[in-house]
């Protein structure tokens, strides 16, 4: 039964006694779903059960929820006891060849004007309330500060916001003359007797400032008129976000790479090349997070300014350049549009399915008559996936644009030769999810192989090339596959041979062009996957926390026939990541 179901069932029966012999083992596919109130329901029918075993099944474990989620999700379905990694699978021919691939774009001249911009304001103001005597004061007269041993107990309970004052005191000594600051004593009971604070930078700055506005249970600050006129600069400059402070990764700034526009660009230069590399064998889907209706033209004159990224921009945006080709389509819980010359094998599909109305809710569309719509009602959405999926195998269109909500997990279309994950998901879940569409085997067509095209904006102004390209980073920690630039299985993004361009000026096209040449050799990418098995080398990055950022450890490699350790290394890389953040947060002693 499906989970839904059991949860009602539970729902229902809750008080009324169970048979402790209905059941002795309990099979949960798909159990990274286990996680909240299906969680709750599955632990109250597995304790009526009495004695019963569970075998959990999942190809992505929650690696990156946080601590409570995954001590609920190990606590149903137990400890890890196999795995079985991604090279194992393509070396058994149960997954197919298979390569990822980056293409990078980057902001208009305005838009790294206003990066630029936008930047220098939060360094002033960053360097503006470093030197602010008045807010140091407010500080040091905090009761908890001002009152240690009083006020230590309530203080100890939220030890981040607490060492973050601390930090602000002891690096501005000189502007608080206060004969109650001891901050030497605060330190010795907070870092176990090291009787030292971490050095005062962004991050303890960031923590100063949530506390200070938001988390604050005296309220202390906010009587202060001049507090209140920081949170209004901060608010205008775009660094507060439901009811949280970022200064290192301005939201703002965030917007602005991962819906960049100029991807629309990156998208259609990718469908292009791979179309003319695959011909009508092509099977390509660009998954994003979006639909955006608003950008459907009203009219064959109206032309909408692509400004975002999202299913309807995208579809656009490769209608546009008609000259390519392409049988493209939409498929979505909202809309579905297909080519003209596919809308009566889609209506023979529906009427199979047994909506025999299905040719009254096709219609040309306004701006466009090479393409039609499916006017979606109660019935003909529940088939339209199903139908459109068929068309799409059979090859009456060779481009669909979706969302990840819809299609990133479940869907199974094994002919996928090509994916686009112009999606700003960097979770390791969801990300092997949409992954996991396009690197299944495809039996009618046995040499299927799949590449897998991921997208980032560089930030010119960041030394980091900013957070869309660290998202990416996170995402590549959880993938394992054939380097670029060698026949070995690595993880991580060192294997996409990014340090040998310059991407922050020229070197970014000429490693789109690098990537696009790469990805158009099919025939190599067999042989560097054959050779690479048979090498047995793999997972060369490992996981550690320094200054809030995931820093590459030295060399590691297993025998990737060993099929558990290959996979422990990789599960644990990820899980120590997940651990280290829950204790980033709770340190007493700094990063």
């Amino acid at each position: 039964m499906t989970y839904q179901s059991l949860h009602s069932f539970v729902g229902e029966n809750k008080g009324k006694k169970y048979s402790e012999k209905y059941f002795e083992v309990l099979v949960l596919d798909e159990a990274h779903h286990l996680r909240t109130s299906w969680w709750k329901s599955l632990v109250y029918f597995k304790e009526k059960m009495g004695k019963c075993r569970i075998i959990a099944l999942t190809a992505t474990p929650p690696y990156d929820v946080t601590f409570s989620e995954w001590e609920r999700y190990t606590g149903l379905c137990g400890p890890i006891d196999s795995e079985i990694s991604v090279p194992e699978l393509v070396k058994t021919g149960d997954l197919c060849f298979h390569r990822d691939y980056i293409f990078l774009s980057k902001p208009d001249k305005n838009q790294i004007k206003t990066l630029f911009e936008q930047r220098k304001k939060i360094r002033e103001f960053i360097e503006k309330i470093q030197r602010d005597e008045k807010f140091a004061g407010l500080v040091a007269s905090h009761p908890w500060i001002a009152d240690f041993e009083k006020n230590m107990p309530e203080s100890l309970s939220a030890p981040v916001h607490l060492t973050s004052m601390l930090a602000f005191l002891e690096k501005h000594r000189t502007l608080c003359p206060y004969s109650c600051i001891n901050t030497k004593s605060e330190a010795k009971i907070l870092t176990g007797g090291k009787n030292s604070l971490p050095g005062f930078d962004i991050y303890w700055l960031e923590n100063l400032l949530n506390f200070v506005f938001f988390c604050d249970p005296r309220d202390h600050f906010l009587i202060s008129e001049d507090v209140v006129e920081l949170k209004k600069e901060l608010e205008r400059e775009g660094a507060i976000e439901k009811r949280k402070i970022f200064l290192a990764n301005n939201p703002n700034i965030k917007k602005m790479l991962v819906k960049n526009p100029g991807k629309l660009s990156s998208i259609a230069e990718i469908v292009q090349r791979e179309s003319a590399g695959l011909g009508d064998k092509l099977r390509m889907v660009v998954l994003t997070d979006f639909i955006c209706p608003t950008y459907l033209p009203k009219s064959k004159q109206d032309l909408p300014e692509l400004l975002k990224i999202g299913v309807v921009p995208i579809f656009e945006i490769l209608r546009r350049k008609g000259e390519i080709g392409l049988k493209a389509g939409i498929l979505c819980g909202k809309i579905v549009i297909v080519p003209k010359t596919a809308a009566s094998a889609l209506v023979s599909r529906l009427e199979e399915a047994g909506d025999k109305d299905a040719g009254s809710k096709i219609k040309l569309l306004k701006f466009d008559d090479r393409f039609v719509e499916l006017k979606l009602d109660g019935k003909v959405k529940e088939l339209a996936v199903r139908a459109v999926t068929c068309i799409f195998t059979d090859g009456y269109l060779n481009i669909l644009v979706g969302t990840k909500s819809l299609l990133g997990e479940g869907w199974d279309a094994p002919c996928i030769n090509s994916l686009v994950l112009a999606s700003y998901v960097g979770s390791y879940m969801m990300s092997n999810q949409m992954r996991g569409r396009a690197i299944r085997i495809f039996r009618e067509s046995p040499g299927k192989t799949a590449n897998i095209w991921h997208l980032a904006c560089v930030d010119p102004t960041a030394e980091d090339f900013g957070e869309d390209y660290t998202t990416l980073e996170r995402r590549f920690l959880s993938f394992t596959g054939v380097a670029l630039d060698s026949p070995l299985i690595r993880n991580g993004i060192r294997r996409m041979a990014l340090d040998s361009f310059d991407i922050s000026k020229e070197g970014l096209d000429e490693y789109n062009a690098f990537s696009l040449k790469k990805a158009m050799d099919r025939k190599s990418l067999e042989r560097d996957w054959m050779e690479a098995l048979e090498r047995g080398s793999g997972i060369e990055e490992g996981l550690s926390l320094k200054k809030d950022s995931i820093k590459v450890l030295s060399p590691k490699t297993f025998i990737l026939a060993d099929t558990i350790k290959a996979l422990l290394f990789q599960g644990l890389g990820i899980g120590a990541f997940v651990f280290f953040n829950i204790i980033r947060n709770l340190s007493f002693s700094g990063k």
